[in-house]
């Protein structure tokens, strides 16, 4: 079991460095938009880095125009080098499948959005330079359509002859406003205000270069004092430097953008999921989501002397190569005896499940409230761990709140052989309850009996210390209390599953570290996973 996410509303491209030790048993990763394409590249045995632009045809040329503005210098430089148009447009696909903020469904409204805003560009913000639309043009490709235009033309006081005339787009959502400027009568909107530099009094000039406004040539960099910092009616007469400047000379430059769903608008759901590996059929990984959705976020309605909330979920396994690899989906009814129960801050469960072969994916997956159609998403990037091979091997702990028999109560999701395992993503407790886990052990040696034997041993340990304390406090932290224990167990097969129940009395508040290690007694050879948990009081 991994690290429980919170997740909102999520379109991610993660960052992070790519986490592989298998050892504490990651099956969450991170991989950024970088390493996702980098098969393309690395399978390109003509791939060359020093290729341009200019070495492109008209059509990739129209093509990169348009996604240079989105694209880090490692990802343009990745388009660039790629050996072919066929090899070009196939990592088009899998960008544009990866930036899909509803991959379980067959239409891409970010792409099809894209579309839509570079088509209005070119139409209205063309030049005759690359990337052939204007600086504004720019700005609606990457956020959209503002909000609100203001525009002001020209006053005869600030200068003798042409003066440029001003626009305000303003970004609510985002929290800032962009001005441009039309130096030339129907000419190019440049970012920045070009009004100032085009006077021919020098008293103006003087008295805009005392309040720090830039002078500079057009083809220089914009300043952030050319950037309002409240989306109001902006004020030039001094530098401005706030957050929101910043925020929008970044949007500017930055390979990023803006798009939002219309089903985001309204309430997102809040999910806590994660993600834990266990043996499949004929060598693939069975690949289990866990998500929990406080039931107040729900929108419950009063049926045959109850309340019931209605929702919908979905996930999708996208491989290697951006292609949907598994498909899960399943609608659930949510039942309350008590109006005060809908209110409630109590988690309610949920699991998709697939099967897939080891490797590298990206997960993706929707849930939606049938009756008020609130959603939440969640992206996430895998690694999936081979446990087929010869030898002893471990799952991963999967976090529970309620392990029993199989009584009718609960769906039949949560069924693992002879018992009922309910979830719990989120990873806390709260005495008097206990600890509750699952895992399964396989590749266990038999003896001449025909039977295995095995010593399971976990260890539990505070995430950090306390700070010493007392009259003669020692250097560093000390250590809280931790627990640990083992038992011997057999079976009549290699492959078994187990069980954890821990009483948790003996710890302290706080985030936990559990390591779990299997022995095969017969074999004499061990394994290992960890996983974490948190205790509330």
């Amino acid at each position: 079991m991994r690290v429980p996410f919170l997740v909102l509303l999520l379109v991610v491209a993660a960052v992070h460095a790519e986490d592989t030790d298998r050892d504490v048993g990651h099956t969450l990763v991170f991989r950024s938009l970088e390493q996702h394409l980098s098969s393309l590249v690395e399978g390109d045995a003509a791939f060359d880095s020093f290729r341009t632009r200019d070495d492109l045809n008209p059509t990739m040329r129209a093509d990169f125009d348009g996604l240079a503005g989105f694209l880090s210098v490692a990802l343009q430089t990745q388009f660039l080098g790629l050996s072919s148009d066929g090899l070009r447009l196939e990592w088009q696909r899998r960008y544009w499948k990866l930036r899909d903020p509803t991959p379980t469904t067959p239409e891409n409204e970010r792409l099809e959005e894209h579309a839509r805003r570079l088509l209005h560009v070119r139409e209205r913000h063309a030049i005759a330079t690359p990337p052939y639309f204007d600086d504004a043009g720019l700005f609606y490709l990457k956020l959209g359509p503002p909000d609100a235009v203001h525009e002001e033309l020209g006053e005869i006081r600030q200068g003798v002859g042409y003066v440029p005339t001003r626009q305000w787009w303003v970004y609510t959502q985002l929290g800032f406003e962009a001005v441009f400027s039309q130096p030339v009568p129907h000419g190019p909107w440049i970012r920045g205000d070009r009004r100032i530099k085009a006077t021919t009094r020098p008293e103006l000039a003087n008295e805009a270069t005392a309040a720090g406004q830039s002078f500079r040539e057009d083809a220089d960099r914009p300043r952030y004092d050319e950037i309002a910092p409240t989306p109001s009616r902006p004020d030039f007469s001094g530098g401005l430097t706030g957050a929101a400047a910043i925020a929008g000379d970044e949007y500017a430059l930055a390979p990023v953008d803006y798009f939002t769903l219309a089903a985001d608008l309204g309430k997102p759901l809040s999910v806590v999921f994660d993600v834990d590996a266990f043996r499949g059929t004929r060598g693939r990984t069975r690949v289990e989501v866990h998500l929990q959705t406080a039931l107040r976020d729900f929108r419950f309605a009063w049926s045959d002397s109850l309340y019931a909330a209605r929702y919908r979920v979905e996930g999708v396994l996208l491989d290697d190569a951006v292609d949907e690899a598994a498909y899960d989906s399943y609608d659930d009814l949510v039942r309350a005896t008590a109006f005060r129960t809908t209110m409630s801050d109590l988690l309610w469960p949920g699991q998709l499940q697939f099967e897939v072969a080891p490797g590298r994916y990206r997960l993706a997956v929707w849930i939606r409230d049938t009756h008020s159609g609130d959603s939440g998403r969640i992206v996430a990037d895998l690694l999936v761990p081979s446990l087929d091979g010869v030898g002893l091997a471990i799952s991963d702990v999967e976090l529970a709140s309620w392990i029993g028999p199989d009584a009718g109560t609960w769906s039949p999701r949560f069924a693992k052989r002879d018992r009922i395992v309910v979830p719990n993503p989120a990873g806390t407790y709260t005495p008097p309850s206990i600890f509750l886990g699952y895992f399964e052990i396989y590749g266990l040696q038999l003896d001449a009996k025909g039977r295995s034997r095995y010593q399971v041993a976990y260890a539990i340990r505070p995430r950090d210390g306390q700070p010493a304390s007392g009259w003669f406090p020692k250097a560093g932290r000390e250590e809280s209390p931790s627990v640990t224990a083992q038992f011997i167990g057999e079976g009549k097969t290699s492959d078994l599953h187990e069980s954890l129940r821990i009483d948790l009395g003996a710890l302290e508040s706080g985030a936990h570290d559990m390591e779990v290690t299997v022995r095969d007694l017969v074999a004499g050879t061990e394994t290992t996973t960890r996983t974490r948990f948190a205790l509330m009081r």
